[in-house]
């Protein structure tokens, strides 16, 4: 598959993940409660995981918008920008956010998916903001090649 191709295909997925990532998010109240309570989940415990549920969906669908922020100046072919560097923080921002509501989460209803995901997402985060720092110095470094050149 061509580099082209594999970027617009990644874009469009992105995309598509952020309209049904809001349709999920959406129904997540209609649908959750009455599986939940299958699995003996009731009462507090019950809000506690919706909304952790219903916050994290927020953010994991604020960070498909920004990769698909980033993907678009890859199709570009104009990747080093400082837009990116934006996105790169807020991924990390938000990957950050939905760790510390797993952690909180973990005190009030522990399990080992809530564990998993705060390590998934600790780790996304802290990522994030390297790449972030490491884009800025590319991004400085092009700056000072387009001036001498």
């Amino acid at each position: 598959m061509k580099p082209e191709t594999l970027n617009l295909f990644v874009l469009r997925l992105l995309q598509t993940l952020v309209v049904v990532g809001i349709i999920c998010e959406c129904l997540i109240p209609v649908f959750l409660p009455g599986i939940l309570s299958r699995h003996s989940i009731t009462g507090g415990d019950l809000h506690a995981v919706l909304i952790s549920l219903m916050v994290s969906g927020i953010f994991a669908i604020l960070i498909l918008a920004e990769l698909s922020r980033i993907m678009k100046t890859v199709v570009k072919n104009a990747c080093f920008v400082k837009e990116n560097v934006r996105s790169l923080h807020l991924l990390g921002v938000y990957a950050m956010i939905i760790a510390f509501l797993m952690l909180l989460r973990m005190v009030l209803f522990p399990t080992l998916t809530a564990l998993i995901i705060l390590a998934v997402f600790a780790i996304a985060g802290l990522f994030s903001f390297v790449l972030e720092r490491v884009f800025a110095q590319a991004i400085s470094y092009k700056e000072d090649d387009d001036l001498t050149i």
